[in-house]
């Protein structure tokens, strides 16, 4: 639709029409009363119907890839800004704020902290539950490959 009507055009008919499935007349059916006409003006309308006369078409309400909204969404999970203080501050709900990180390729992103020097700091330890001799501390490691395995056992 943009490459055929403009973003001018098209903004126009969002901004008269989103989130409406109509059914576009020809242009010669066209008159002063009909409903796309009273919500986009003579001209938009009949740019609109020139281009997609008798056929059936939903209008999107909003851009689907808002960038300045996902650019601040970005800017903001990488600044460390608490989630639930983003969706306030974009009035949208937790759940949704959520999906729309996911779909950013966000999702269990963590800011690292770094100190002074720029060190980041030392992970936590876990407790193994008392399962090791004197309080000992597990901590995550990586299984061995065969390559760090003793040979010929």
């Amino acid at each position: 639709m943009i490459e055929l009507l403009g973003i001018e055009t098209f903004n126009a008919v969002r901004a008269g029409l989103g989130g409406a499935e109509i059914a576009v007349p020809k242009t010669s059916v066209l008159t002063e009363d009909h409903l796309i006409v009273r919500r986009l003006g003579w001209e938009v309308a009949t740019q609109l119907c020139d281009e997609f006369a008798s056929s059936k078409m939903y209008i999107p309400k909003r851009d689907p890839g808002n960038q300045e909204r996902d650019e601040y969404i970005t800017n903001a999970i990488m600044a460390g800004v608490p989630r639930n203080e983003i969706a306030l501050n974009l009035n949208l709900s937790a759940s949704y704020l959520r999906r729309l990180i996911l779909k950013l390729g966000l999702s269990g992103f963590v800011v690292n902290e770094q100190d002074e020097c720029g060190t980041p700091p030392i992970p936590p330890t876990v407790s193994s539950g008392g399962l090791t001799r004197h309080g000992a501390f597990c901590v995550p490691t990586r299984h061995p490959t065969p390559e760090s395995r003793a040979s010929g056992l």
